[in-house]
């Protein structure tokens, strides 16, 4: 693909261009999909995980990791890191990723949905989860939630949602960046929100909203 230089802020860059429309392609062939495949921007996935590290958790799970960008930079930043995803062709992305860098952050092909996730032994897990509310993101962290509530890990886990201030996608509450009704029905607090950029919100006059959560 193309790359080219450019100013941004001051700062000379090399722009590289790719073309994601075969992953997305792929990603929404899987049944139990969530989401299509929409690439977290790797500064804002940075940026995302250094937030969860300052709250000192030590394991993160990027669920629906799409290319695994957002589990790559938890192993850069000294995470125990798992990347969980349903598609083989993603899932092959990542490991290339994993050979070319020699950063291993996990990739795991599997449907997150019936993954048992006591099986990574963890001990103060931070989970990402991959989809907006109203795109099946509520499906995905209804499941995982549940899974997480019937183990001694509730008190210790983090559940980060990436949400939307879009109100004409919103099909019910639109505060906590449509997660609202969810984190109320789960016994969750919001500990932090942070607007970072996205792919997704190119239309917006606002960025994407992160939400850190906990239980209460």
């Amino acid at each position: 693909h193309n790359s080219y230089e450019k100013k941004i802020g001051g700062i000379l860059c090399t722009v590289y261009e790719g073309d994601i429309n075969e992953y997305w392609l792929n990603s929404i062939k899987h049944g139990s999909s969530c989401q299509p495949f929409y690439p977290t921007w790797v500064i804002s996935a940075y940026i995302a995980v250094l937030i969860a590290k300052n709250f000192d958790y030590v394991e993160l799970i990027d669920v629906g990791s799409g290319d695994g960008r957002i589990a790559y930079c938890a192993k850069i930043l000294d995470f125990q890191s798992t990347s969980i995803e349903i598609d083989d062709v993603l899932i092959e992305l990542q490991n290339t990723i994993v050979s070319t860098t020699n950063i291993n952050f996990n990739p795991i092909c599997v449907d997150a949905i019936e993954f048992d996730y006591s099986t990574l032994n963890v001990s103060r897990p931070v989970f990402f989860i991959g989809g907006l509310p109203q795109m099946g993101g509520d499906v995905l962290a209804k499941n995982i939630i549940e899974k997480i509530s019937a183990t001694d890990l509730k008190k210790n886990t983090s559940i980060v949602f990436a949400g939307t201030h879009a109100k004409r996608q919103l099909s019910n509450n639109q505060s906590a960046g449509g997660w609202s009704s969810l984190i109320d029905k789960y016994g969750l607090q919001v500990m932090k929100t942070v607007s970072l950029p996205t792919v997704w919100t190119f239309d917006q006059l606002v960025d994407t909203p992160y939400l850190y959560t906990e239980f209460i």
